[in-house]
């Protein structure tokens, strides 16, 4: 199987049953495209454009074309199981020059439920799938589908749909919006900053994860520094270090997968490291113990905390050795990030708890 050179591949396979009047007139007022022939109904329900990147290789550029993924119905009209393989089965016009019809692509970041065709058993049976297609934007290509069964093998008619790309553009700009959703995410919840986008792209329970990052930095700080602070001491310090950290933060996010509602942003990154603020304590308070004439170490640290602002406000950031990628899903139209993956556990550590590594 080869990797990145593929063009034409089936991402996911979903079996139901449905009635086809209703949702057929959807499909046409949607922009779709529907035909038949004698084994099959089919109709073009949806398309979006998607992003597909991997460490090794970009599979979402080819030139000047890009990721469209079409949602196709499909529907038995004969008494015989049909089989459709997106290999020999579903072929992509460009006018009258076949495109698109090679091999296998996938993406180790994003799960997309890959699939390799199937079959549409008894009459009246529908399955839906979706095919990924390398295209120019703006153009109208035509998507053939000839099914076959055991009896006909492939000689029954090409069925042929009209794909025009230009009636679903406004995904391909869509495509970064889970970027901005990520740095409006950290602004608004790490950094104390405003942004506007948090409440154009970003769907979160913002009180709760912004309680969630204080008690990060609070474990973070007992175990860097000392346990022995007062819960509104605490939360000084940690006003100190979200004010230094917007100062001083650098982000920069790109999604590198993006598929309907699932997406993964690659984020490069630096800001204030604990284990900096730690050692900076650690100077202060040795230098009041060695101007001191007694050992009394709870005044050395009382004396190395009342240096805590000005320690934060000259840190240097820190960079992330590596990027985190950060998965993220749609909920109700907005971007949120997937709270069970372990990058997530990482925004937190490092933009509340200081841990950059």
């Amino acid at each position: 199987m080869k990797k990145w050179h593929v063009l034409l591949v089936v991402l996911a396979l979903v079996w139901g049953l449905a009635a086809c009047g209703k949702s057929d007139k959807k499909a046409e007022a949607e922009g779709g495209s529907s035909n038949k022939n004698k084994l099959i109904e089919a109709s073009i329900t949806d398309a979006s454009y998607a992003l597909l990147k991997d460490d090794d290789a970009d599979v979402s550029e080819d030139g000047e074309k890009d990721l469209l993924a079409v949602d196709l119905k499909i529907k038995n009209v004969s008494s015989d199981t049909v089989h459709i393989s997106p290999y020999s089965n579903i072929k992509l016009y460009d006018g009258n020059e076949e495109v698109n019809i090679e091999d296998d692509i996938y993406s180790t970041r994003l799960d997309m439920g890959t699939s390799r065709g199937g079959a549409v058993s008894g009459r009246a049976i529908q399955k839906k799938m979706t095919v990924l297609v390398k295209v120019k934007k703006g153009k109208t290509y035509t998507l053939g589908i000839q099914p076959f069964t055991e009896k006909s093998g492939d000689d029954s008619d090409e069925l042929k749909l009209a794909l025009d790309t230009k009636k679903y553009s406004k995904s391909y700009d869509s495509l970064q919006d889970q970027a901005k959703a990520l740095k409006a995410y950290i602004d608004t919840i790490y950094l104390n900053k405003d942004n506007a986008d948090y409440e154009k792209y970003v769907s979160e329970n913002k009180e709760a994860v912004q309680t969630d990052a204080y008690k990060t930095f609070k474990k973070a700080f007992n175990d860097n520094i000392t346990d022995d602070i007062s819960d509104a001491d605490m939360k000084k310090y940690y006003e100190a270090y979200k004010s230094a950290a917007a100062e001083k933060a650098k982000l920069d996010a790109e999604a590198v997968a993006s598929y309907k509602n699932k997406a993964v942003v690659k984020l490069t990154y630096s800001t204030i490291s604990m284990d900096d603020i730690s050692e900076k304590v650690e100077k202060y308070a040795d230098e009041y113990l060695d101007n001191s004439e007694n050992y009394d170490s709870e005044k050395a640290k009382k004396y190395a905390l009342s240096k805590f602002d000005s320690i934060v406000s000259s840190m240097e950031p820190k960079e992330a050795e590596d990027p985190a990628e950060v998965s993220m899903v749609k909920k109700d139209g907005k971007w949120t990030v997937w709270q069970e993956n372990d990058y997530t556990n990482e925004l937190e550590e490092a933009f509340a708890g200081g841990e950059v590594y």
